[in-house]
This record gives structure tokens, C-alpha cells and sequence, in this order.
């Protein structure tokens, strides 16, 4: 099902909306309120569809303490994010795919 939602324009749109370059240069997407189920599921296919590696990684509690969730990318598929999404972003926010102006 995402096969038909989760395109590249799609992807170029949720990481220019919810993305962050993470410190260790991979791409943080904010999912913090997204079930863990809907993470792994988006992260099994961006591995699948996109060859991209992707995981959850912990966020932080919600206010009734509930762990929460955030999609990485990690550092060594950012370059092949790059070559999927970048072509469909507007130049300001490439600087969360570390792309310098």
C-alpha cells in the first residue's frame, strides 16, 4: 500500500516537512506520534522500495510517559536519499538532506 503513496515526491515532501539533518549526518523524520507498528512498516519499505537504511530510534516520552518513536535514515544511504529526493525539493530545505547552499 505505501508502494502507491510513498514516492519520491512524496518523500521529498514528508523529509521537507518533518526531516532533520541529524547530527551523525543521517535524516531524522518526525514520527513522534506515529504507532511503532506504522515506523517499522515505513522503515521495512524505505529498505525495500528504496535500498535505503531505516530504522526507529528513540524519541522522547510523551506526556503520559509513553516511549516515542522517530524514522532515521542513516548516514550511509543519505547520498542514495540524495539521488531519490533532492530532485523534488526546493533549494532551502536541502539543508536537511546536508546539503549546504
Amino acid at each position: 500500500m505505501l508502494d502507491k503513496f510513498l514516492t519520491p515526491l512524496a518523500l521529498a515532501i514528508w523529509i521537507s516537512d518533518d526531516g532533520i539533518a541529524a547530527s551523525g549526518g543521517g535524516v531524522l523524520i518526525c514520527t513522534d506520534c506515529f504507532p511503532i507498528e506504522d515506523i517499522l512498516m515505513a522503515c521495512k519499505f524505505l529498505n525495500d522500495k528504496y535500498d535505503l537504511r531505516a530504522t526507529p530510534r528513540k524519541s522522547s516520552l510523551s506526556k503520559s510517559g509513553k516511549q516515542m518513536y522517530r524514522l532515521y535514515i542513516w548516514k550511509q544511504s543519505v547520498p542514495k536519499l540524495i539521488t531519490i529526493a533532492a530532485p523534488f525539493m526546493v533549494p532551502s530545505m536541502l539543508r536537511k538532506l546536508h546539503i549546504k547552499p
